[in-house]
């Protein structure tokens, strides 16, 4: 009897041994599963920051993006009395990482009689995303230039010598004044061209599409280096000038000059409607 209880002894400690060692073997493994959780969750944590480092980065970010270019030597020109002569400004940027150029060529100013005028060259490089609506992009860019955006109708397509424009008449507001304009864009996808502007009266007096239509008859490449794409795109377009912008009588139909007393800017943007 003694022999068999010490027998029944030994086993059930082999099983208790047995049993405990499951046991570790399972707490062990919840530990090691438990610790991978944890880490996983802190290597996804985003730590605090300093009040308003979330949202000043990627302003940071997008500004050092673009790069100003001084002294430029612009792309493109526009020489037309249906524009202000005074003052021409043109800023010109580039994008850091993407290639992406835009001049903005401006004329006049804001308030004056004769009017005032932007137009943007943009050649996308790899930072450029799908253009937005005709009405955000007129939005964005005023809001660039100091002026807000009140009113705007629904785009309509105008003919160019680069092809269908769209065009929608909008208000542009600058010290609580409000200016009537005719904001357009073309998408020269082709020549990897955007070309986006506005077209404002002056004394309260809009636009009409014809004058804009001839004014942008006279944009022109004046530089382009070795971009043989550029070059095609301007060279049909100087094939398919309007002609309704050809004759006297159209507004910008003959270049302004000194010698010319029967060219008067002034009174060709007055006698449009």
């Amino acid at each position: 009897m003694s022999r068999r209880r010490a027998r029944k002894s030994r086993r059930g400690l082999s099983n208790a041994r047995r049993r405990l060692a499951g046991i570790a073997i399972l707490a062990t493994l919840a530990a090691l599963l438990t610790a991978l959780l944890l880490g996983h969750a802190d290597a996804n944590r985003l730590e605090p920051s300093e009040p308003g480092a979330t949202s000043a980065a990627p302003a940071r970010t997008s500004a050092a993006a673009w790069v100003k270019v001084n002294r430029p030597i612009p792309m493109f020109s526009l020489d037309t009395p249906l524009l202000p002569r005074d003052p021409r400004a043109l800023v010109a940027r580039r994008h850091v990482e993407g290639g992406g150029r835009e001049e903005v060529h401006s004329f006049g100013a804001v308030g004056s009689a004769a009017g005032f005028a932007s137009i943007a060259a943009y050649r996308p490089g790899s930072e450029a995303v799908a253009p937005g609506t005709l009405f955000l992009e007129a939005a964005r860019r005023a809001a660039e230039a100091g002026l807000a955006v009140t009113r705007s109708s629904v785009p309509t397509p105008m003919a160019t010598k680069f092809g269908q424009a769209e065009t929608a008449d909008i208000l542009l507001a600058a010290d609580g004044v409000e200016h009537a304009c005719v904001a357009w864009r073309i998408m020269g996808e082709d020549a990897q061209l955007r070309l986006t502007g506005w077209q404002c009266g002056g004394a309260g007096k809009a636009v009409d599409r014809l004058t804009l239509a001839c004014a942008l008859d006279r944009l022109d490449l004046v530089g382009a280096g070795d971009d043989a794409a550029l070059k095609a795109y301007f060279s049909r377009a100087e094939r398919n000038r309007l002609p309704q912008c050809g004759s006297k009588a159209a507004p910008g139909a003959r270049r302004a000059a000194w010698l010319d007393p029967e060219i008067d800017p002034s009174g060709l943007l007055r006698s449009q409607s």
